[in-house]
């Protein structure tokens, strides 16, 4: 059987590699003769890390404060592991022998990244330990505000831990160990614009093409004076912020932008969102990915993902990191008709929303009346006003993500 069949297992075997992020460094093919058999675990076995090697690795991992949950390229990847320096973390002669031969670098490095695409959060201790650690959770994160006024910590589902202003913070208060907040850089952090949501989301590096803003603390790190040359937006006794951009920050602040990634939705929390409330897959190049192991067929720039149900869902893009995401259950309380409730009229003239008991059940707004106006700049039109828009004119656009999300509905007829 092995001899009829073993070079079709290995194509396939090949192929689910090519698949998954699993790196097959020098494919064989068939032969004849002597060795066609024993040439492809052999070939593969001679530069092939052991899953010991990519744990003991994984040790770099957490040293440079990685954690499972960041995504970023290749490049960037190994401009923050320093492959010179991997040899501490080494200890077999079969890892020896693969990272100093200079013939087998790339596949090495590729390797290592592949492994981190899929790393757990697992490593091994140092000091030819057996041990296996993991690291804790990501915990919480830091939003700023449109006005930058106070720095609030939240946890994976946006809940408030606690909120601090800007201009009487300390480092110290922000890193306490209560906050549970991940350093990954000493007395620096970046935030990225978050445009379904309006606001500031602290992030390891900004992508490439937009603007970030940099929360620099000079008496807490040496690399304050790498921002000499980006705008200061506001300047306090012990702390600093500056509106970054490629050409103005220094190099570590930046990473190459995704080309597919989730946009839109209804987030209630992080990578957590309402089922019927998905967000849209964008891909900007055109590149096959997977959702929960089954392939894409379409190959649509903006992807509507309402068609997934509750659960946690993952995307897996070739050479990236895996997207994952959870749609849960909307929970709405189903209130019985009490004689109490009343309708509401809209008095446009005096500005007024008016319960009224003249009528049975609760009618709802006369949308009609509250689009008869138009704004001319829909960014300064009030939410209530768009989200009339959205029954009433079918071509509106909106930055609001509950607006998009409702568009989004109606477009697809769920309602």
């Amino acid at each position: 059987w092995y001899a009829d069949y073993q070079d079709e297992m290995w194509r396939r075997f090949y192929s689910w590699c090519d698949s998954n992020n699993f790196l097959i460094s020098r494919k064989c093919y068939q032969g004849y003769g002597y060795g066609r058999y024993t040439q492809y675990p052999l070939q593969e076995a001679r530069r092939v890390f052991t899953t010991e090697a990519l744990l003991n690795f994984a040790r770099a991992f957490v040293d440079n404060k990685l954690t499972p949950e960041d995504d970023f390229s290749y490049n960037t990847f190994w401009e923050l592991i320093i492959w010179g320096e991997l040899s501490k973390y080494i200890d077999s002669s079969n890892a020896k022998r693969i990272y100093e031969n200079p013939e087998y670098e790339d596949d090495a490095k590729q390797q290592i990244y592949n492994f981190f695409l899929r790393w757990n959060g697992d490593y091994r201790e140092a000091n030819y330990s057996r041990k296996q650690r993991k690291v804790s959770s990501v915990g919480n994160i830091l939003y700023l505000p449109q006005n930058l006024s106070c720095v609030d910590v939240r946890d994976s589902n946006y809940k408030l831990i606690a909120s601090y202003s800007i201009s009487s913070l300390r480092y110290g208060t922000l890193t306490d160990s209560g906050n549970r907040i991940a350093i990954k850089r000493q007395g620096i952090f970046l935030f990225k614009w978050d445009k379904d949501y309006q606001i500031w989301e602290e992030t390891r590096f900004v992508e490439a093409g937009e603007a970030g803003i940099a929360m620099v603390f000079p008496e807490s790190t040496v690399m304050a004076y790498s921002f000499r040359n980006c705008e200061l937006l506001l300047q306090y006794p012990r702390i600093k912020l500056y509106r970054i951009t490629e050409k103005t920050a220094p190099d570590f602040c930046y990473t190459e932008r995704k080309t597919c990634y989730l946009e839109g939705g209804l987030k209630v929390g992080r990578n957590l969102y309402l089922e019927g409330g998905a967000p849209f897959l964008i891909r900007e190049k055109a590149e096959q990915v997977r959702i929960d192991t089954e392939p894409m067929g379409s190959m649509e720039e903006r992807l509507n993902l309402n068609y997934l149900k509750e659960g946690t869902h993952t995307i897996i893009i070739p050479g990236r990191k895996s997207i994952k995401f959870e749609l849960v259950e909307p929970k709405v309380d189903n209130i019985e008709w009490n004689s109490k409730f009343a309708q509401w009229l809209i008095d446009k003239r005096d500005a007024l929303w008016q319960s009224s008991r003249d009528g049975a059940g609760v009618s709802g707004m006369d949308f009609s009346s509250i689009c008869k106006v138009k704004s001319a700049n829909e960014y300064d039109s009030s939410p209530s006003r768009q989200w009339a828009e959205c029954f009433i004119n079918e071509s509106i656009t909106s930055q609001n993500a509950a607006i998009k999300t409702l568009k989004n509905i109606l477009d697809y007829e769920i309602l």
